[in-house]
């Protein structure tokens, strides 16, 4: 996913102030209703993969959660997820993880519709990529070929020209 590489502080504030941009175009009549839905489904996934990969450090973005609860999250939702964003610094990072999983799955499920199709391998990969049998000892694979080592460049040699002296 290219939108979480990069600038990971950027991409959690453009992420968290996407539904009231969203929602500004709803009340503006510049998306109907059923687009309004059809991305709220689609961000509520990738919101839901934001929580995953910065559950460690949600505490440093807790100012978005006190701006007004966007439409399309309930009460009780956005109250937990503030309550989450708050207490994330008193957490170790393996302790926000837990508690960011536990929150993500106490959430309605998504459609499938939601989630984005599974990549299916690519053939050339396979043909072209190193297999685990082509290793050698030093840990380089079988396919890099055995390079010759250059011949060292002779020194220029100068010659010395005398100088004569100055009185």
């Amino acid at each position: 996913m290219g939108f979480f590489n990069g600038n990971m502080a950027n991409a959690f504030i453009t992420l968290w102030t996407t539904p009231y941009i969203y929602d500004f175009f709803l009340q503006k009549q510049l998306i109907d209703s059923a687009t309004f839905d059809r991305l709220m489904t689609y961000y509520r996934f990738i919101r839901r993969e934001m929580l995953r990969i910065k559950s460690h450090t949600l505490w440093q973005f807790k100012a978005l959660t006190e701006w007004n609860k966007p439409n399309f999250i309930s009460a009780e939702q956005w109250q937990k997820e503030q309550e989450l964003f708050r207490d994330s610094i008193n957490y170790s990072a393996k302790e926000s993880k837990e508690k960011v999983i536990a929150f993500i799955s106490s959430l309605e499920a998504l459609p499938a519709s939601a989630k984005p199709p599974q990549e299916k391998a690519n053939p050339m990969f396979e043909v072209f990529s190193p297999s685990p049998k082509s290793k050698s000892a030093s840990g380089n694979s079988s396919r890099n070929i055995a390079r010759k080592k250059r011949k060292k460049r002779p020194k220029p040699t100068r010659k010395k020209v005398k100088r004569k002296k100055r009185k």
